[in-house]
Order: C-alpha cells, then structure tokens, then sequence
C-alpha cells in the first residue's frame, strides 16, 4: 500500500496530498524571504539603526528603535516576524476561503457531501488540514530561515533559537486565526469572496489601529478587538511567550470554529 492510497483514504489526507506542492512552493517562499532579509543584517544593523534615532516615537512602534538594530535578535524581532506576518496572513486567509466556500464555488464540495461523509467530518478535517498546512509553510519555512539565514552572516551563536522558535509560533498562531475568520466566514456564507474580502480589512484595520493605537488613546478600546495587540506585544523575541494573548487568540479561534460548523451543518449547500 502505497503512502498516496493512505492519505487519500481519508479528507483530511486527502486535502494535505492535494495541497502538498503549494504548501512547498510557500514554505520555500517564506524561507527565501527570511534569509534575504537575515542576510541583510550587517548593513543595517548601524545605517538603519543610526537613522532611527531622529525618527518620531510614533513612528518607532513600526519601525522598532536604534537598538532593536544592533543585535540579530532584536533585528529578527522587528524585521523578520514584524514583516513576515504580512505575507503569512496572504496565505492564511487564501488557504482559509480556498478549503470549503472555494470547494463549494467550484462545485466539488457537492461531491464530497454525495458520499457517505458528514458534514461536521468534512468541516473538521479541512479545519486541521488547514492548521497543518500554515504550521509547515509559518513555522518551518521562517524558522529554518532564520537559523540557516544566520551562518553566512557570522549570527548563527548569537541567536536565540528557543524565542526564535516561540515568535515563529506566535507569527502561526496568528495566521490561523485570521484563517480560521476566513474559514468560518466561507462556511456560513458559501463565497469565498465575501471571506476573502472581509478577512483581508479586519487584518488591514486591525494592524493600522495596533500600530496607531499608542499615539491615539481614542484607538485603546478598539485595540483590544484587534488580533494584532495579542500578536507580539510584548515581543516574544525580548519576553517570551505571553499566555494571555495565546489565551485570547486560541478561544477566538474555538469560537469562529464553532460558530462555522453550527451554521455549515444547517445550511443549503447552493
């Protein structure tokens, strides 16, 4: 018995092997872009950092402060996790739309459903599938490039690689959350533009009111329903994990989760 007729037998299988070579095309993608910007280090750990220093305060929240740029890791910090959450969100709420409002819009999921498969198994397994898939692409491809990424710059025994591995975790954790709206959001509606669309600005205006929130104290309340204020503040590279945010995102995760399977398993199918 070969190792396809195994995954094939089941959907969460099923879905893994039929995502396989885009899920290593994105893995390898993250990968090169990290190293890239490891690589980049030494010339921007005094040029960037020195200019830093006349920046307005406002504007350090974003671009992180001298300091950040005088060590790898605080450089990893602001540099690889701060900008690579931007293209794993892409990726998170494409893999989100893309399992069940996307089946569904291509009419396969019609096949799926004719067999003897419940809904509720179809919904969970693609759910893992997706959880899966964003753990390979977010935690392998960043944290192998940071590593690797380190050895031709001379920073491989500078870094932390246990915070290293905990930031990368975070930089998941928060993509599957906003894969999970996506996910839940194709569910109930059965469009994967509406879950696209919808996640796309809620991971657009959470960022802006995360980021501006420290210089307007109207965006305080606003923050605390953004994914953002629970993502890396404080940065896990200076403190570590934060059981609090991991809290926060994991339960809205379960939510959306539940909220999708109660409403997918009532609804038509169209």
């Amino acid at each position: 018995m070969t190792m396809e007729s195994v995954m094939l037998k089941t959907i969460l299988g099923k879905t893994l092997y039929e995502r396989r070579l885009s899920t290593f095309i994105w893995t390898v993608v993250f990968f090169a872009f990290v190293v890239l910007i490891i690589i980049f280090f030494p010339t921007l750990k005094d040029s960037f950092g020195q200019t830093l220093k006349d920046v307005p305060e406002s504007l350090q929240n974003l671009l992180g402060n001298a300091s950040d740029y005088q060590n790898i890791n605080g450089y990893i910090d602001i540099q690889v996790i701060g900008q690579m959450v931007f293209m794993t969100l892409i990726l998170g709420i494409i893999t989100g739309t893309s399992l069940l409002a996307g089946d569904e819009n291509s009419r396969t999921l019609h096949t799926l459903l004719a067999q003897p498969v419940s809904r509720s198994k179809v919904y969970t397994e693609k759910f893992i599938a997706m959880a899966i898939i964003l753990a390979i692409a977010c935690i392998v491809g960043t944290f192998a490039g940071i590593t690797l990424g380190a050895l031709p710059v001379g920073e491989y025994n500078n870094i932390d690689i246990g915070r290293s591995l905990q930031a990368t975790f975070m930089l998941w954790l928060i993509t599957f959350a906003f894969g999970t709206l996506a996910y839940t959001i194709g569910a109930i509606t059965g469009k994967r533009s509406v879950a696209g669309i919808v996640a796309g600005f809620y991971a657009f205006g959470g960022y802006m009111i995360t980021t501006l929130a420290s210089t307007a104290n109207a965006l305080d309340k606003l923050n605390t329903f953004s994914p953002f204020h629970y993502f890396n503040q404080p940065s896990v590279m200076k403190h570590g994990l934060d059981m609090g945010n991991i809290a926060v995102l994991a339960i809205g995760i379960l939510i959306l989760f539940a909220a999708g399977l109660i409403v997918f398993r009532r609804r038509n199918i169209y």
